[in-house]
């Protein structure tokens, strides 16, 4: 009994060990990118909600100087991903973000604000099931974050918060940037490494398939 009870605290400590020294995300871990460019950044999205994966992140090139708001307006260009955003003299402001977590498909904009932008605080998604979080007001915020590096560090103190908006910060290549939701006002770091998962592309659909196997056909035909 000893001898088992022993390999079994054996086995546990390797598990334990093995996810404190799981691989951070990286750049080639990336699925969905968008943009066109010599350089590359990322864009990590945290919710802090109960939803898991804690993140997704997203992959942007780009070439020249780019703000973040240029970088997230690129990225919205997945399907799957929506905001409640509003623009004003200092820049865009940012209420709140949307994700269609099992591929339903986005209604419309994919929020209802039934007060509009005089409080969005009370946007919500239209699918429950989505993950989306709104603040500007009471419910708390969209914090703006970023790291340098090819790898998000496991590290929470490597994630710098922002002081300025996105139409303010200027992305550099092989950065993070970071949105994470701060409910209360109480920021908190961007996710760790281990945390990060990739957003998923759009799957090509048989319709979509079979028109393009029908293009590539007629333009060899011809």
């Amino acid at each position: 009994m000893r001898t088992i009870f022993t390999r079994l605290l054996a086995v546990s400590a390797g598990v334990v060990a093995l996810a404190a020294t799981a691989p951070a995300f990286s750049f080639g871990d990336l699925q969905n990118w968008t943009g066109t460019g010599t350089n590359r950044a990322g864009l990590v999205i945290q919710w802090n909600t109960a939803d898991t994966p804690r993140a997704l992140a997203w992959g942007y090139r780009f070439d020249g100087s780019v703000t973040a708001e240029t970088m997230f307006t690129a990225v919205l260009q997945d399907p799957r991903l929506y905001a409640f955003t509003q623009s004003f003299s200092f820049g865009l402001g940012i209420y709140g973000i949307g994700y269609d977590l099992d591929g339903s498909g986005v209604s419309g904009t994919g929020f209802n604000a039934p007060n509009g932008t005089a409080n969005p605080d009370t946007a919500v998604a239209l699918d429950p099931t989505d993950r989306w979080r709104a603040g500007w007001l009471s419910n708390g915020f969209w914090s703006l974050q970023s790291q340098t590096g090819s790898a998000i560090s496991n590290q929470a103190a490597s994630w710098t918060e922002a002081q300025t908006g996105v139409s303010g910060f200027n992305v550099t290549g092989e950065s993070w940037v970071g949105l994470v939701y701060a409910p209360g006002f109480a920021s908190t770091s961007g996710p760790l490494g281990n945390q990060v998962v990739a957003a998923v592309p759009e799957p090509i659909t048989m319709g979509s398939l079979a028109l393009g196997l029908a293009i590539l056909v007629r333009r060899r035909t011809r």
